[in-house]
């Protein structure tokens, strides 16, 4: 095996540079499939391809020391395995959903559900067969040779790599060396390039056969439509995924939906993939969303306006809020010993209701079932489209936030309408403080605070309770079917900490008055819970 050395340059002394290429936009109107190339590109990184350009070069050099010792003596037959494999390029065909959950919950590994070595296009999926009968899709990936992984047992080599750089540190700031001989050392930037020429990438190779040392630093803005103020809202946290053949890097955005990736040579096929480390956003049940955008050496902007993207978005700034924004006081969905939450969107409407939060899935040692559903909604393209969407995915998180919180025993006691209505008031303020940051004023409030309940609704379940004993409206002053509101000055964290102790509206009410604020009396949430309670009393 040949000795690597690694020589660490100082940018702008020694003429190696970085890039910060100019800004280009790619807004584009989401492309709902990708077009995957059923023929197989000759991979550049492979083992094969990688000794044919280190001979090639090795060869080279040998003709050109002209007044040195060559020393080199090459022998093709005896040197065809000069360098020495760094990483297996592998698939393997999950035997079952568990089997598939198993592998994707190993942060160790990235794995694609297609092949790293075909030509890609744009789009929301890749269209390819199931490899087995329960409809599973092979998953690609490249591990270590060293690697032992036991999850791995059953995967399918495909071929040896040669990544050297990849298993160096600061790899994106190095230029490796790889020493052949005492006087003869060969760049693997050159090696990568000259495999390039001999494997058809020519597109790959920036200035003519030989590389250029001018990196590159990809970038990208994630940005989503919001239908309720017109405008594009960035996205933070979405993860942004760059890839070079069977190379990648991963990085996260910022507030203002920008994130700036290690640096590369080459042009890169960015990827949005909606999960983070505390839940994970599915198409359907199964298949991780994701959006492939384009294969280029410059900063990727994206708009979605449309398809799964602008659910995934939307779905995904609900997340973001929820898990790591200012919440006042409420419990966030998660604790410790609990699953990252695994949120399906399916892609088609559902008479009876938009979204659906399963408590069981919750509380099972396996993340196989998705603890959330969302579908698609029948209210596209108005104004109320999109904090609709926002507070049906916070009002789901708010039944997970309670389920894992008050423990399974509880969370079974505890009535609908207590479930229901504590989750409407947490989307009820989640989404007013999305919209009240955003500068805008929603204009369907009543749809939201739900101030339009009374006793006798269908869905009496979904009562503005909570609200009631936060805001400061009195509803009854409109009508005196509604109830009559002079209660306010809880807060949402101080009703979230009396919840734990909640099973049904009696003791909400009981534990309301032992918390109440100095201000409020008895007789007032006496007079607040009447229309609740008749309520309760009708449907019995």
């Amino acid at each position: 095996m040949k000795k690597i050395i690694l020589l660490i340059f100082v940018f702008g002394l020694f003429g190696c540079k970085k890039e910060l290429l100019t800004s280009i936009d790619s807004r584009q109107s989401i492309a709902q499939s990708s077009v995957i190339s059923n023929q197989k590109m000759e991979n550049p990184y492979s083992l094969k391809n990688m000794n044919r350009a280190y001979l090639n070069l090795l060869q080279e050099k040998d003709e050109r020391m002209v007044g040195m010792e060559k020393g080199i003596a090459l022998n093709l037959s005896k040197d065809s395995m000069l360098l020495a494999a760094t990483h297996s390029y592998i698939r393997i065909l999950p035997k079952d959903s568990l089997h598939y959950e198993e592998l994707l919950a190993d942060t160790t590994m990235d794995f694609f559900d297609y092949p790293l070595d075909v030509d890609i296009s744009e789009g929301e999926e890749v269209r390819v067969a199931p490899g087995n009968a329960n409809g599973m899709r092979w998953l690609y990936t490249k591990v270590e040779k060293s690697s032992n992984n036991p999850l791995l047992k059953d995967a399918e080599f495909i071929e040896d790599l040669y990544i050297p750089t990849d298993l160096a540190e600061n790899w994106d700031q190095n230029d490796l060396e790889i020493q052949h001989s005492p006087t003869l050392t060969i760049n693997f930037d050159d090696i990568l390039d000259e495999s390039l020429r001999i494997t058809g990438h020519d597109d790959d190779l920036v200035q003519g056969r030989r590389r250029s040392n001018r990196r590159w630093t990809p970038s990208a803005t994630i940005k989503v439509y919001d239908e309720t103020i017109k405008a594009y809202v960035p996205i933070e946290l979405a993860k942004v995924r760059v890839r070079h053949f069977v190379r990648w890097r991963t990085g996260y955005t910022n507030a203002d939906g920008y994130v700036r990736l290690p640096s590369f040579r080459k042009a890169v096929n960015y990827t949005v993939v909606w999960e983070q480390n505390k839940w994970d956003i599915r198409d359907g049940h199964i298949n991780q969303a994701y959006y492939n955008g384009p294969k280029m050496r410059n900063h990727w902007h994206l708009e979605i306006n449309g398809g799964k993207s602008v659910y995934y978005g939307t779905i995904h700034r609900a997340c973001v809020n929820y898990f790591f924004k200012d919440i006042d006081g409420l419990k966030r969905p998660y604790a410790p010993g609990f699953l990252k939450k695994k949120i399906s969107f399916y892609n088609k409407t559902n008479n009876s209701y938009n979204g659906l939060h399963r408590p069981w899935a919750t509380w099972l040692s396996t993340d196989l079932f998705s603890q959330i559903q969302i579908y698609r909604r029948k209210d596209e393209g108005s104004s109320y489209f999109t904090w609709g969407l926002f507070g049906t995915s916070i009002h789901e998180l708010a039944h997970s936030a309670h389920a894992v919180h008050v423990g399974r025993g509880n969370a079974i006691l505890t009535s609908k309408m207590i479930a229901e209505s504590w989750a409407s008031a947490v989307a009820w303020y989640l989404v007013s403080k999305e919209y009240d940051r955003l500068n805008y004023s929603l204009k369907d409030k009543d749809l939201l605070n739900k101030q339009d309940w009374t006793p006798h609704v269908k869905n009496f379940s979904y009562s503005p309770i909570f609200i009631d004993l936060i805001d400061d409206y009195n509803q009854s002053d409109r009508n005196q079917k509604y109830p009559n509101d002079t209660v306010n000055g809880y807060t949402i964290g101080d009703l979230n900490n009396i919840l734990m102790d909640v099973r049904n509206l009696r003791h909400l009410k009981k534990e309301v008055k032992s918390h109440k604020p100095s201000h409020v009396t008895d007789l007032q949430i006496d007079t607040l819970f009447l229309k609740y309670e008749e309520a309760v009393r009708g449907k019995l």
